[in-house]
């Protein structure tokens, strides 16, 4: 049994229990595509539990039961870039919106219609709102692991961590009956980040009708290459290549993705690594103390359950 989170792997592991259903070696998880993986049908937990109690704990108890986390602000960040900074119009519509129309005075009709540009600090407003006062408009993307996934409820076998993801991954995939060596996991580490790269570009180019009803496509294309630093993938110090004639007659997926590829191959992995952790630090600063101290009761429950600093010095320092 998995309970999948949004933004920790759960895209990975639905390709990974995908190829255990199709009785496929786990060679490698990305040579699946991922909407075939997607698409593939599961079994959820209300179809599989018995209806009285004592069966349905002797089931949960016979069963291993899998669960990943994530540094509670990184996830949140991570969340943020994804779906409402970088080029999204369904999240866009969804939730961007929403949050404009609630947290934004004097909101201009196009910022009300499109819902595309929610500065960082909204976001934050949003998530203290949705789960302090319990706003009617809140998306599992953002919500807390424990709202999600009740640990409370169910023991789970495993509780691996995004941070410690290549042991922990060894490990779970062992109690399933698998075992992949060190060679692999590294293997599938840089495929991971090839995967993250395309699927951050194709669905846009995908949207790009969408996208430029509501901001030029010069402008979209500079939030994805933005999106790839924070992400850790290119280096800070990349400008944006293209001019703005330039991205809306030529830039091809083919053309972003192998520039994006290009740079990653060439970038520094340790000074990527720091930049993450920096851009985090940053992102946060923008955002009022007394604010600050409002998310981390909002989260409050997965800080003390997995055992992640309520106050870490990259934020609080």
């Amino acid at each position: 049994m998995y309970c999948p989170v949004h933004k920790v792997g759960s895209t990975f592991f639905r390709r990974v229990f995908y190829a255990m259903r199709e009785n496929r070696r786990l060679s490698n998880p990305y040579t699946i595509p991922i909407k075939k993986a997607l698409a593939s049908k599961r079994i959820v937990l209300k179809q599989l539990l018995p209806l009285d109690a004592p069966d349905t704990a002797a089931f949960l108890n016979s069963s291993t039961s899998i669960i990943f986390v994530r540094e509670p602000f990184a996830r949140i960040l991570s969340g943020y870039v994804d779906k409402l900074f970088a080029p999204n119009p369904y999240f866009w519509s969804q939730i961007g919106k929403h949050i404009i129309s609630k947290f934004r005075r004097d909101a201009k009709p196009l910022e009300k219609s499109c819902g595309h540009d929610v500065t960082f600090s909204e976001f934050i407003d949003y998530l203290i709102d949705a789960e302090l006062a319990y706003d009617s408009h809140p998306d599992v993307h953002f919500t807390p692991t424990y709202d999600q996934c009740k640990p409370c409820q169910l023991n789970y076998s495993v509780i691996g961590k995004m941070e410690t993801f290549q042991p922990d991954l060894a490990y779970t995939l062992h109690q399933l009956g698998y075992n992949v060596s060190k060679v692999e996991l590294a293997q599938w580490a840089r495929d991971a980040t090839h995967d993250a790269i395309q699927d951050s570009t194709v669905s846009p180019f995908e949207w790009k009708l969408k996208i430029k009803k509501c901001m030029s496509w010069h402008e979209g294309l500079k939030r994805m290459w933005r999106k790839n630093q924070i992400r850790g993938i290119i280096s800070m110090e990349e400008r944006f290549p293209w001019s703005p004639d330039y991205s809306e007659k030529f830039v091809s997926v083919r053309m972003f993705m192998e520039r994006v590829k290009k740079l990653n191959a060439a970038a520094d992995q340790l000074k990527l690594k720091k930049q993450k952790l920096s851009v985090l630090t940053e992102a946060f600063s923008t955002i009022r103390v007394e604010r600050l101290l409002k998310l981390v009761e909002a989260f409050k429950p997965d800080f003390q359950l997995f055992q992640y600093d309520m106050h870490p010095h990259f934020i609080f320092d």
